[in-house]
């Protein structure tokens, strides 16, 4: 059996072993399509994919040069989400969140989101 193999069931049996402390997400994935130049439009594709997920809040250091919006890190297994990308969107506890960066390991993919 391969090592990425067994991190891949590693983490599986941790995702199980949280129970409920992971919970289902929404990921909003857009795919930009054509442009159009007589309306200036372009088009775009939304795609939602729900996930299960396990949250945590970032702890952050008051800054006066930078006031951030709560932001959270998403742990989520690689098979469910192949292909973050930054600016889409998840929805956690039906609040939007903004992806703004992304660290991709063997069988978990951590996601930093603020609201917004």
């Amino acid at each position: 059996m391969s090592l990425r193999k067994k991190i891949e069931q590693a983490v599986d049996k941790a995702f199980n072993a949280v129970g409920d402390v992971a919970e289902q997400i929404t990921l909003q994935a857009k795919t930009e399509g054509s442009y159009d130049f007589a309306t200036g439009q372009a088009s775009a594709t939304t795609t939602e994919t729900t996930i299960d997920a396990i949250v945590m809040s970032v702890e952050q250091k008051p800054d006066a040069e930078e006031i951030l919006a709560p932001r959270k890190e998403v742990y989520v297994k690689e098979k469910e989400l192949t292909n973050p990308a930054l600016y889409d969107t998840i929805v956690i506890n039906e609040v939007n969140h903004t992806i703004i960066n992304f660290t991709h390991q063997p069988g978990l993919i951590t996601l930093l989101v603020t609201e917004g």
